[in-house]
This record gives C-alpha cells, structure tokens and sequence, in this order.
C-alpha cells in the first residue's frame, strides 16, 4: 500500500519513519506549495496511492481539493482514493484524546475549570469541535479559549477567542499548543494552579521541559503519541 504526505517545510517529519516501520507501507511525503495540490493528488490517483496524510499549512486548504469531508470540522487530516472520489477524515481529536493517559485527566476530580487551546488553524479547530462532541469532564463552550496571533472566527462560528499575548496560564487547567514550533511561540508556565500542558509538535520539546520545571504542572507531552495514534488511525482507514 502506498501513502503520501502533503505539506510545506516538513522535513522534520516523522510519519514515513512511523508508517514503514510499524505498518510496512511505502510512504511519501510531498513538500509542496499551494498549487501544486492538485498535480500531486492527480499524481496519487493515478499511481494506486490508496490515499495522503495533509499537515501544516493545509488542514484546511485541502478542503478545496476533495469531494466529500465526512467531518463537518475545517481540518482534514486524511484523505482517502474511493471509487474515483477523494474522501476526506480527520482523526487529529480522536488521536489527541487517546494520547493522554486517562489517570492524568483522574487528578482533577473536580472536572476541568479552563481550557486554552494557542492557534486557531486545522488542527485546534478539530480538537476545539472535539470538546463539544464528546462529553469531557464538564467542558463547554464557556470553558474554552482560543488563543491566536490573529484570532478569526473558525468553521464560521463564533468562539471565544483572544489575542496570544493575552495567555495567562494560571487561568487555565488545560492547555493544548497547537502552534507549529517554527513560529517560536514563548510561553510563561507561572501557575500557581495544577495544569496540563499538551504540545502538538514532536521536533522541539523547549516549551514541554519549561513547563515540567513548573512543579504545578501534572503532566506534560509532546505530539509524538499523538502522531503514533494518527497513523494508527489513518492505516485503518486507507487499508
């Protein structure tokens, strides 16, 4: 089975060692510009790809270039070759959710007071939209944050977002980066409160080993579980 990878700068990536290792599919990362979509995923159909993983910047952007999203969530991770039709998936939530240990969620009986999600692109809008399909530990609308450079509604509705230099960490229980490390986000673990701290990037640990300095902080990860149970996902679906 052949898969690919469509994004930009990704040479940090490590799904194809991911893919080939655990999974023993052949496995093809595009770096590519915008358009250029569409010449690589005509290139995947007609070379028996059974389908591509999209990362940063076009979670969203793909959306342009296939049939059908079966999420109604504007951030597609996985597209699958069907029948003539490109299928759209996204599994960054479910892959999120099953990559933290459920006893570090138990350490807050009380349920999660805050949740503040940094960046507002394809993936912290899957996982935003995450919360409020799945029950989770009392968290509604009102308990979440978005945090961005240049905060915009995401997938057309109007949730509670802030500018980035306003991010208190004390105000938050849970916080999920999903800022891609490149854009050397600086961030002041100063809580005082017990806090989660969740980062989606695997090739840079700076934010992760200055939150664990922090002796609030009750766990700490970076994204490279999170990848494992991607692919995971992603393999069921293409197979």
């Amino acid at each position: 089975m052949k898969i690919g990878l469509i994004g930009k700068n990704i040479g940090y990536s490590k799904s194809k060692e991911i893919f080939e290792k655990q999974y023993g599919v052949d496995y093809f990362p595009f770096d590519i510009d915008e358009n250029q979509i569409p010449g690589i995923i005509k290139y995947m159909k007609d070379n028996g790809f059974a389908g591509f993983n999209v990362t940063v910047p076009y979670k969203e952007t793909i959306q342009k270039y296939i049939d059908y999203a079966f999420m109604r969530i504007n951030g597609t991770n996985v597209v699958k070759f069907k029948n003539g039709q490109t299928e759209g998936w996204t599994v960054d939530y479910q892959a999120w959710f099953d990559s933290i240990p459920d006893e570090v969620f138990e350490q807050f009986q009380n349920g999660i007071r805050s949740i503040a999600i940094l960046g507002n692109g394809g993936a912290a809008n899957s996982i935003h939209r995450a919360f409020q399909w799945k029950p989770f530990m009392g968290v509604t609308d009102n308990n979440i944050i978005v945090y961005a450079r240049n905060p915009k509604l995401i997938a057309g509705e109007a949730y509670r977002t802030r500018q980035l230099e306003d991010f208190n960490c004390s105000q938050h229980d849970l916080i999920i980066n999903t800022i891609p490390f490149k854009a050397n986000l600086k961030i002041d673990f100063d809580s005082t409160n017990k806090f989660i701290y969740s980062d989606l990037n695997y090739a840079d640990d700076t934010l992760v080993n200055l939150a664990k300095q922090n002796p609030n902080c009750v766990f700490a990860q970076n994204g490279f579980e999170m990848l494992k149970k991607n692919a995971e996902y992603t393999y069921n679906i293409l197979r």
